[in-house]
């Protein structure tokens, strides 16, 4: 467990953290009989300590499931300005983007920023050009490329949704995320998926940003026969 006091010097045990830093009202929140950090200092504490994939899947988490907003991330970086990790935790605020739905999203966006690819739009709805609903994708590309980041927990979650984790659940969810490849790439839509081994490990992580910016770079204008919401 981590603590943050105001006065005395930064001490560790093998179950506890002590840190010492400011903490004005604002950065204080009651938990029952307990003080807490607030949502936007705990969040920017995070960002500022921990690795910069870890602490963007924090930070897309704490706005998706809200209250907390951009504003309020921005104004926790302002006051830790100077502190130690205040850099990182001032990118880590600028990528964070509450429509990533995945600790495996999120480490994708971290990756890609860290390897230059241009970042995409998060969670889209794809129809072709009749309107007809083709499915959703986690990344687009505005070229005409489609991002699958493809955990295990995600398949596994949608064959609970059709009665259990077993064989023929597993089979019929992969079924239909064939269909669906295959419908969007008739419509034009060039896929790439990948893992979290793809943006976790720097070899594969690099090698996965090369195969992006290849695929976006020979997306040629008017191949995607459809249109692009934001789901």
């Amino acid at each position: 467990m981590t603590f943050t006091c105001t006065n005395g010097s930064r001490r560790s045990s093998a179950s506890q953290v002590i840190r010492v830093a400011p903490l004005p009202e604002s950065d204080v929140a009651p938990a029952g009989m307990v003080l807490v950090t607030s949502a936007a200092r705990t969040v920017v504490d995070c960002a500022r300590t921990l690795p910069g994939a870890d602490a963007l899947a924090i930070a897309d988490r704490a706005l998706r499931v809200g209250p907390l907003t951009h504003g309020d991330l921005r104004q926790g970086v302002e006051r830790a300005k100077g502190w130690p990790g205040s850099a990182q935790a001032r990118r880590v605020v600028e990528l964070a983007d509450g429509r990533r739905e995945s600790p495996l999203e999120s480490w994708s966006a971290w990756s890609f920023a860290e390897q230059g690819v241009p970042p995409p739009q998060w969670q889209v709805v794809i129809c072709d050009r009749e309107g007809v609903f083709l499915g959703r994708a986690d990344a687009w590309w505005r070229q005409g490329v489609a991002g699958e980041a493809d955990g295990r927990l995600k398949y596994r979650l949608a064959a609970l949704e059709r009665g259990g984790i077993g064989a023929e659940s597993l089979a019929a969810v992969l079924d239909d995320e064939r269909r669906r490849e295959l419908e969007m790439r008739r419509a034009g839509v060039i896929v790439v998926r990948w893992g979290a081994v793809d943006v976790r490990r720097p070899s594969r992580a690099a090698a996965l940003a090369s195969q992006l910016r290849a695929e976006v770079a020979r997306a040629e204008p008017g191949t995607f026969r459809g249109t692009v919401t934001t789901a």
